[in-house]
C-alpha cells in the first residue's frame, strides 16, 4: 500500500520532534564533557538547527524509497527477490494469499 506525501509527512515530523528533545538533552549533557558551554537557549536553537536538516532529509529520503518501491511494482518487481516466493495471490492490502500456507494452517488446525 503506498503512503502518501501527507502521511510521509506526519512520520518525518514525529520521528523528528522526538529527535529534538534527545538531541537537545544528550547535547546538553555531553558539551561540557568537551569542553563547551551553552546557556539552554542556544542548546535549543543548535537543536533546531539540527531539526531542520534532519526533517528535510528524513522526508527526502522516504520520498526516494517510496518512489523506488513504487518503480519496483509497476516493473513487477522483476529486479528485487520477491518477498514471497509462495505467493499465489497478492491481497489490495498486501498480503499474501498462498494455497500452501493454507493448507498448512488447515492441517495443523486438524492435527
Amino acid at each position: 500500500m503506498k503512503q502518501s506525501r501527507a502521511m510521509s509527512m506526519v512520520e518525518a515530523i514525529a520521528n523528528v520532534a522526538v529527535g529534538f528533545w534527545v538531541a537537545v538533552t544528550v547535547q546538553a549533557l555531553v558539551f561540557p564533557l568537551f569542553g563547551f558551554h551553552a546557556a539552554p537557549a542556544q542548546h535549543l536553537a543548535i537543536g533546531a538547527i539540527f531539526t531542520g536538516v534532519s526533517l528535510i532529509r528524513s522526508f527526502a529520503l522516504r520520498r526516494l524509497f517510496e518512489a523506488i518501491r513504487q518503480q519496483a511494482v509497476r516493473r513487477g518487481s522483476a529486479h528485487s527477490p520477491d518477498p514471497h516466493p509462495v505467493c499465489d495471490h497478492m491481497t489490495d492490502d498486501g498480503l499474501c494469499q498462498s494455497m500452501g500456507e493454507l493448507r498448512a494452517l488447515m492441517a495443523s488446525c486438524s492435527a
